[in-house]
């Protein structure tokens, strides 16, 4: 199905909710940490909302710092130039922000304006081989949320 202004395609929600995305977001607002939704800008305002309303982590129900989506974002990942803009829009200093994704070639890209990088680990990019470029950590979403909320792993990064 073609998508125009008029004719939004309808998209299946995923098949779980990523309660880690949940728990994580919750601790890192309830600490006062900004938390930016880096998605690559691709797509409208109402369709990211709706991803992630899906992911359990809904626009309207966390204080995000930023969400990137097609209408706010004048470049997309994996150019330095758009994480620069991501910075440069919430105030933060390179070297106090870190990239979470799971995409080294588009996420990884972060640390080519400063900041740090965090690889999530998933069953679609498990056999990739690590980066070869200094990364703050790697492991599952579930990993990453245990290190945050658990361990005060955010204090060693930096």
């Amino acid at each position: 199905m073609r998508s125009t202004p008029h004719n939004t395609p309808h998209w299946r929600p995923p098949p779980h909710r990523l309660p880690a995305a949940r728990r994580l977001v919750t601790w890192l607002r309830a600490h006062d940490y900004a938390v930016v939704i880096a998605t690559n800008p691709m797509f409208p305002r109402a369709a990211v909302a709706q991803r992630l309303a899906w992911a359990g982590v809904p626009a309207d129900e966390f204080d995000y710092a930023l969400v990137t989506t097609l209408e706010n974002m004048h470049s997309t990942k994996p150019h330095p130039a758009y994480y620069e803009e991501i910075l440069a829009r919430t105030g933060h200093a390179p070297d106090a922000a870190i990239m979470v994704g799971d995409d080294v070639e588009r996420d990884m890209a972060a640390t080519h304006a400063g900041m740090h990088f965090y690889w999530i680990r998933t069953p679609e990019n498990a056999s990739a081989a690590p980066p070869d470029a200094p990364i703050a950590g790697a492991g599952t979403l579930d990993e990453f949320t245990h290190l945050v909320c658990n361990e005060g792993w955010l204090d060693t990064v930096g």
